[in-house]
C-alpha cells in the first residue's frame, strides 16, 4: 500500500481594520481603506450602482489596492462602497458609506 502525504492548505482572510464610513463636501477627496492579514491578498472595490465610477457590475475599474480614493467628489458619488478581499479560495466583503454634502453660503442682511 503506497504511503501518501497530503497537505491541506487553509486560505483565510482576517480583517484587522475595516473601511469606515466618511462624509465629505463636494469637491473634496474621500478615502476608504482596509487592513487585512493573509497571504497575497487581492482587492476589488465596488461602488453604488448608479455611480459613474462603476461599471454595470458595480466594479470600480483600476481599484485593486487596499485603499480607494475618490477625487473631486460629486453628489452622485454618494452611496455604499464595498471591498472584496480575496486570499486563495477565501474572501471577505466589507462595506462603508460615502456621504456628500454641499457647502452653502448664507448672506445675512441687517435691516
Amino acid at each position: 500500500m503506497p504511503l501518501c502525504f497530503c497537505y491541506i492548505y487553509y486560505f483565510t482572510v482576517f480583517v484587522v481594520s475595516q473601511p469606515q464610513s466618511v462624509a465629505v463636501l463636494v469637491g473634496d477627496t474621500a478615502t476608504f481603506s482596509i487592513t487585512v492579514q493573509g497571504t497575497n491578498p487581492s482587492y476589488k472595490w465596488f461602488g453604488p450602482d448608479e455611480n459613474m465610477l462603476s461599471d454595470s457590475n458595480g466594479v470600480i475599474e483600476g481599484a485593486t489596492t487596499a485603499t480607494l480614493q475618490i477625487l473631486n467628489t460629486q453628489l452622485s458619488d454618494g452611496g455604499t462602497y464595498r471591498v472584496r478581499v480575496l486570499v486563495g479560495d477565501g474572501s471577505v466583503d466589507e462595506e462603508a458609506i460615502l456621504t456628500i454634502g454641499e457647502f452653502v453660503t448664507a448672506l445675512l442682511y441687517r435691516y
